[in-house]
C-alpha cells in the first residue's frame, strides 16, 4: 500500500461506498494526502459569499462534502466575540450557543452532524484511538492535519502546535466561553484551542440544557477529540457544511 508512510502494527482496511475505516496501531500514520488525492477527494478551494452580511468564506471539498474553510462570522443576538473584541471576531469568527448554532449557517448550508465530523476525520487519515469510549472519541493525527499553519500557540519543544493543514480546512483556535465551577462564565483558550459544535444530540435536555457532541483541537496535541457537553454552559465556533 503506497499510501502508508509508516507502519508499526498490522494494517487492515475496510471500505464501503464512500467510507473507509483503517485499523492501525497507535503510532501509525497514513500518507493521507496521497490517499485522498488518489480517491479524487480533494478539489480546489472556492469562495462563498454570505448574502446576509456580504462576508466571504473560502470553501474546500474533503471526502464528498463541501465545508467552509473558515469559522462563521455571522452576527446573531446571542453570539459573541472572544473577550468582546471585534478584532477577534475578524480573525477567529464568532462564538455561538448551540441553539443559535443550529440555525446560524446561511441558506444551503447547515451545522455538521457528528457523523459529518467523523467522516471528515477518516477522510484526512485520522485513526480512531484505542482509548476512545462512548463519551469521548479520539481521532489520532486528524487534528494536526486539520489545523491551520498559523495562529496556534507553541508549547516548548512540542511540534504539534502548528498544523500541517494538508487539506486546506484551516482549523483556527477561536477558543470558547464556558461556565466554571463557581457559576461564572469566562472565555478560554484563544490561540490554544478550538471548539466546534455538531448538530448531534446525545441524551436529551437536562437542567443544564441539551447534551450534544462538539469537536475540539488543542495546540499541544495532534488529535481531534469528540466530547459531550451541555448546551447552556458553552459557546463555541461554527464550521458550516453544504447541504
Amino acid at each position: 500500500m503506497r499510501y502508508i508512510a509508516k507502519i508499526t502494527i498490522t494494517v487492515c482496511v475496510f471500505c464501503s461506498l464512500s467510507l473507509c475505516v483503517f485499523c492501525l496501531g497507535t503510532h501509525t500514520q497514513l500518507d493521507a494526502k496521497a490517499y485522498a488525492a488518489a480517491q479524487g477527494w480533494i478539489s480546489e478551494a472556492n469562495i462563498f459569499t454570505d448574502t446576509r452580511d456580504g462576508e466571504t468564506y473560502r470553501t474546500v471539498t474533503i471526502g464528498d462534502k463541501m465545508w467552509m474553510a473558515e469559522n462563521l462570522k455571522f452576527s446573531t443576538p446571542g453570539s459573541r466575540c472572544y473577550e468582546n473584541g471585534v478584532s477577534n471576531c475578524a480573525q477567529y469568527g464568532r462564538l455561538y450557543d448551540w441553539d443559535e448554532a443550529m440555525s446560524a449557517c446561511p441558506a444551503g448550508w447547515r451545522l455538521p452532524s457528528s457523523d459529518d465530523w467523523d467522516r471528515l476525520a477518516v477522510a484526512v487519515g485520522g485513526i480512531r484511538s484505542e482509548h476512545s469510549d462512548e463519551k469521548t472519541v479520539i481521532w489520532d493525527w486528524a487534528g494536526q492535519k486539520l489545523k491551520s499553519r498559523t495562529g496556534w500557540k507553541k508549547h516548548g519543544n512540542i511540534t504539534h502546535g502548528i498544523g500541517t493543514d494538508e487539506f486546506g480546512f484551516s482549523a483556527f483556535p477561536g477558543g470558547s466561553w464556558m461556565i466554571g465551577r463557581e457559576g461564572n462564565g469566562s472565555f478560554h483558550g484563544i490561540g490554544g484551542s478550538g471548539l466546534w459544535w455538531s448538530a448531534t444530540e446525545t441524551n436529551g435536555r437536562g437542567n443544564d440544557g441539551l447534551s450534544v457532541r462538539c469537536y475540539i483541537i488543542h495546540s499541544w496535541g495532534s488529535v481531534l477529540v469528540s466530547i459531550v457537553v451541555t448546551t447552556d454552559q458553552q459557546l463555541g465556533s461554527i464550521r458550516c457544511i453544504q447541504e
